[in-house]
């Protein structure tokens, strides 16, 4: 049975993956800094482990005791657009970039045939996005946030040319499930549809709507994950859909598709913001797993109706 060691099982791409690994008969230890897991119940698949990852020796403890086969780092100090990483530097540093030096030490000098997938982001290509992205594209450091992955990504690179060891790094476009904290943008959106649905004069504020994306699911993306580290040889990819949407197009198909005017229901503190178009390359991505990702942002969207009960009339419309 194949040990997997899942960093970060209490958020949203930590539980998904450990229910998809666990599904596939692997044993996952769960590492949360929760006293609980959230998501998953403990049995005969999985595991869970309570650890505060700003604990680098708590983490080499946990990664002796639990020997894995292959690692998944997905937890992160993250936080939705405009967040501050000034405040919480530190343990930035702890969590997305000590805790990979402290697993790469242990890979090198325990079993350099474990795996590895490190979970980065878009960010790393700027802020905002611009042109057309691939894996070739320059990165940039435009908040502390893209600074602490593009500091893992040096530190895996390394070890993976100097050490030879098996490492998958995966940059991570927009991913969305009913798992995402409800500060993100489509949680909060999709809360003030269903409000509104009951009280058609519910308001609430966003940032803004006049933003370009390129949106996921998360459990695809995670189910990408557990593929990619099968790779033979170590592979970087691109996880998006290639197709970049205008959130207010999506917003007001969410709303219409509702009989509802998102105008009425949100209001934008900073309406015709400046909007810079990209466009994701994901040629290598289709190449190795065969296909594009399949599911869209108004598929998670669904999703979100089907968790709280409520109504759903999305099947006519059409993201492009």
């Amino acid at each position: 049975m194949t040990k997997c060691l899942v960093l970060g099982v209490n958020g949203q791409d930590g539980s998904f993956l450990a229910e998809i690994l666990t599904a596939r008969g692997c044993h996952v230890w769960g590492v949360g800094k929760q006293q609980r897991s959230r998501y998953l119940s403990e049995g005969a698949y999985f595991s869970y482990v309570h650890c505060d990852l700003k604990d680098q020796e708590r983490l080499a403890a946990v990664l002796a005791a639990t020997v894995p086969d292959e690692i998944y780092h997905l937890a992160a100090v993250h936080g939705a657009a405009g967040f501050s990483y000034e405040q919480v530097w530190g343990d930035a540093l702890d969590v997305n970039v000590r805790t990979v030096h402290t697993i790469l030490e242990y890979s090198r000098g325990q079993n350099r045939d474990i795996r590895v997938f490190y979970a980065s982001s878009a960010k790393v290509f700027g802020t905002p996005l611009r042109g057309r992205i691939s894996l070739q594209s320059q990165k940039r450091h435009d908040c502390l946030y893209s600074v602490t992955k593009l500091a893992a990504e040096y530190l895996l690179d390394y070890y993976r040319r100097v050490h030879g060891l098996h490492i998958c790094i995966a940059y991570l476009f927009n991913h969305e499930s009913v798992r995402r904290p409800p500060e993100y943008f489509l949680p909060r959106v999709m809360a003030v549809l269903t409000a509104a649905l009951d009280d058609r004069d519910f308001q609430a504020e966003v940032h803004t709507l006049d933003f370009y994306c390129d949106w996921g699911c998360a459990r695809e993306y995670m189910e990408m994950a557990a593929d990619l580290i099968q790779s033979p040889s170590p592979q970087d990819l691109i996880f998006a859909t290639g197709k970049t949407l205008y959130a207010r197009d999506v917003v007001a198909q969410l709303f219409t598709a509702h009989g509802l005017d998102y105008s009425k229901h949100l209001v934008e503190r900073h309406p015709e913001s400046a909007a810079s178009f990209f466009q994701v390359d994901i040629e290598q991505t289709i190449a190795h797993f065969g296909r594009a990702p399949r599911r869209n942002v108004l598929d998670v969207c669904h999703d979100f109706f089907t968790a709280t009960g409520g109504m759903n009339v999305l099947s006519n419309c059409n993201v492009g």
